[in-house]
């Protein structure tokens, strides 16, 4: 891997497993600083994981198939408004990453720290694909859904000027997701969806070649180790191993 800086003129001509590849041999190799390896997994890697189908194909935006319900009916409100090209029919959407660049982040830093202190640590590839297939999904929902409704909650003031009003808090999450998706006991515990169950959010599957939708169910994502094959439980154990799911 070189020290490029146009990442993004090669986001969408590299597969899933090229990334991985790429990725792998970024995490292991000592010559890259952790500052490197910070920046090409927070703008090259995960933006596009999240931005490309196993074919490659761009799906960041119009052809994402998974859309929240708000996310439709503003589609729709903007082409009926006469939009034209895909910019102003994504008028006040927004591509999310369902479990947060920030969880990544935290977890593949940890690593890079890791080995930079212990020269003989290798992270094994199984470990990246169970991450990343597991949990590097991208959605299309509103504004109001990505910055208030996904991590904040609602409350009203009770004192000073404004009282009476709605206002937003964050909620208690750790590295941006839900705690109950780090807790083997609780429902929500990895499955990837968590942070739009905590927040009643309606989301479809979309088939853009038959433009057929239907409901996203997340019970279907329910972590459940006894379904992995065994080379995804190997990279399971080793992020359950060393704590961090």
């Amino acid at each position: 891997m070189s020290r490029r800086k146009d990442t993004k003129v090669a986001r969408y001509t590299r597969t899933k497993p090229r990334l991985l590849d790429d990725l792998h041999h970024l995490l292991n190799d000592n010559k890259f600083s952790p500052s490197f390896k910070f920046h090409h997994i927070r703008k090259d890697f995960l933006p596009s994981w999240t931005g490309i189908d196993e074919n490659a194909e761009n799906i960041a935006h119009m052809n994402n198939p998974f859309w929240s319900e708000d996310a439709l009916t503003k589609l729709n409100e903007n082409v009926e408004a006469g939009a034209n090209d895909d910019r102003e029919k994504l008028n006040e959407l927004q591509h999310d990453h369902i479990v947060r660049i920030l969880f990544f982040e935290e977890v593949l830093m940890d690593l890079v720290w890791k080995n930079k202190e212990n020269k003989n640590l290798h992270v094994p590839k199984e470990a990246l694909e169970f991450l990343f297939h597991h949990f590097g999904i991208g959605a299309m929902v509103t504004e109001h859904e990505n910055q208030q409704k996904l991590d904040c909650v609602p409350y009203i003031v009770t004192r000073g000027k404004d009282k009476g009003q709605q206002k937003w808090k964050k909620k208690s999450h750790k590295w941006g997701m839900h705690l109950g998706f780090f807790d083997p006991t609780h429902p929500y515990y990895l499955n990837p969806w968590a942070r739009y169950m905590d927040s009643n959010i309606t989301m479809y599957k979309i088939n853009h070649t038959t433009k057929q939708k239907e409901d996203l169910i997340y019970s279907d994502y329910a972590f459940d180790a006894n379904k992995l094959s065994e080379r995804e439980k190997n990279g399971y154990l080793y992020w359950k191993n060393i704590g961090t799911i």
